[in-house]
């Protein structure tokens, strides 16, 4: 049965995309706003090789507690945001060495990794427990986005499979859902080919000659225009540009879908993650989904952030404890 919630939205449907919108005050009343209009989201944000807890971790406790110094960016939002620690996920401890493995694997899942290449045995993660309950509000019941691809094969560390490193996302036990890693398909998984009535010459056409998904609902969004309020218009016309501005920012060589070199060692590290940040807030925003997990590496990344003052690579620097 489809959830009623999910009609309150605006959807603008066209050949080979459709394109979801805010919830506009113009077009349902209070108390649709009061029901519960807006829904719980959840992104799991995944670093790896961890935080330096010290720089992390506020020294006061409640509503006035200081931000610290990794912190300090949230300041905007702070009435908004609650730190919690002293929390301890006991079962991602590995067995023996393997550090990396077992806490990446353990992460959302709260499981003790079996020891193995093959045998993969974990548990369901906590994203997946929430989307089998949402996720039939949205179109797309959960997101896996990352920027470290790699299979789930082989051995990442002292014995245990590549799947436990590589993914924070478990369907099973013995199910790893394999993150998306290429910008333009996480565009498109928000947008295109969704029209049932969009036929496969129309959707290789629009890829060919990379036309806006705007393009394709123009009229629609024009005539809705007309129907909103002020405000609800001003949103609109941002909500557009967002969209706009992220084709745009796609379309630069290195981010192109496709791309015969891996896309997570090409282009401005800082620009992709920025990019799948956006897209992450245009999936929360026009609800194509209300989960979704981000990799910002993979477990044990030894990638180097220069533009940050250090040389060295993060996996190097974080046994250093500073």
């Amino acid at each position: 049965m489809k959830n009623p919630k999910f009609s309150r939205r605006v959807m603008l449907g066209g050949a080979g995309a459709l394109v979801g919108l805010p919830l506009f005050e113009s077009l349902i009343g209070d108390a649709a706003y009061a029901d519960d209009s807006f829904p719980a989201r959840l992104i799991c944000y995944y670093l790896p090789n961890g935080i330096h807890m010290a720089a992390w971790t506020p020294s006061e406790t409640g509503s006035n507690f200081g931000l610290t110094p990794i912190l300090q960016p949230l300041a905007p939002v702070k009435d908004q945001i609650i730190v919690v620690s002293g929390l301890s996920n006991t079962p991602a401890q590995p067995d023996g060495p393997g550090d990396h493995a077992g806490g990446t694997s353990g992460f959302l899942t709260s499981a003790h990794a079996n020891k193995s290449e093959t045998n993969i045995r974990l548990g369901i993660s906590m994203d997946q427990v929430i989307a089998n309950q949402v996720g039939d509000a949205t179109r797309v019941a959960s997101m896996q986005i990352g920027i470290d691809g790699g299979g789930n094969t082989g051995n990442c560390d002292s014995g245990y499979g590549c799947a436990y490193s590589r993914n924070i996302s478990w369907a099973s036990e013995t199910q790893p859902l394999s993150k998306t890693t290429s910008a333009q398909v996480v565009f498109n998984q928000i947008f295109e080919g969704t029209d049932p009535n969009a036929s496969i010459e129309e959707q290789a056409r629009r890829k060919i000659y990379r036309t806006s998904v705007l393009d394709y609902v123009r009229e629609q969004s024009q005539a809705l225009e007309n129907k909103l309020g002020y405000a609800d218009r001003t949103k609109l016309d941002q909500f557009s540009t967002g969209i706009f501005e992220l084709e745009q920012r796609l379309s630069k060589p290195s981010l192109v879908c496709g791309a015969t070199e891996d896309p997570s060692n090409t282009g401005d590290i800082v620009e992709k993650v920025r990019i799948m940040n956006d897209l992450m807030v245009l999936a929360l925003q026009c609800d194509a989904t209300r989960v979704i997990t981000f990799m910002l590496g993979n477990a044990g990344s030894n990638r180097g952030y220069p533009f940050l003052g250090a040389s060295g690579g993060h996996h190097e620097y974080s046994h250093h404890q500073n």
